[in-house]
């Protein structure tokens, strides 16, 4: 037995086995702890950095076509009395019902075109200006319900409500019952029709 571990049927793995240990402890070494931490270190900022590209697109995206808490600006086109669209964001403005485009309203005198006044006093409002709109709903259309304002008019819900040429819509808000009361007792605007055609 000694002369099978001696001779040349030695046990070669045995003397092999201590030339293997310094290359496991190499592996081990602090300098591969550090490479590796710095590689996971490198990982985690790419994550970082990835997540705040997508934070800053989906805030891009909700600023130009409107979302929860949304706030849209810039030239406005006329969908209809109380609606009006920016870019390809259509918004519904909040506590204010206006005629229908097209809408034609009785009066003693006669037929009034009183969607048209709407629309005309609506265009010279926002002619030439820059129009935000805020909100933090939507409608079933998939309108953004809000308030909008230019640089002269804080308000153009208020402003149409005042002039007479749109009526508080109380189900959705009474913000503007108050301004509602003058003209009307007054029979300005929509409020000089008997009823509605």
């Amino acid at each position: 037995m000694r002369a099978w571990m001696t001779g040349p049927y030695r046990n070669t793995a045995r003397e092999k086995a201590p030339s293997l240990v310094p290359r496991i402890r190499r592996q081990h070494s602090p300098d591969a702890r550090s490479s590796k931490s710095a590689a996971l270190a490198g990982d985690d900022q790419w994550f970082a950095y990835g997540l705040a590209v997508v934070a800053l697109l989906f805030l891009i995206l909700i600023h130009a076509h409107g979302g929860p808490g949304a706030m849209v600006s810039g030239p406005a086109s006329i969908v209809d009395g109380d609606t009006l669209r920016i870019g390809r964001q259509e918004i519904r403005i909040r506590g204010i019902e206006a005629p229908d485009a097209g809408q034609a309203c009785r009066r003693p005198q006669g037929v009034w075109d009183c969607s048209r006044a709407t629309i005309v006093a609506m265009a010279k409002l926002i002619a030439g200006r820059t129009v935000r709109c805020e909100g933090s709903e939507r409608d079933g259309h998939g309108r953004l319900i809000g308030h909008c304002s230019t640089e002269s008019v804080p308000d153009i819900g208020a402003w149409l409500v005042s002039a007479g040429l749109a009526r508080a819509f109380i189900r959705q808000s009474s913000e503007y019952v108050d301004l509602e009361r003058l003209p009307r007792s007054r029979n300005l605007g929509i409020w000089q029709s008997t009823t509605q055609k």
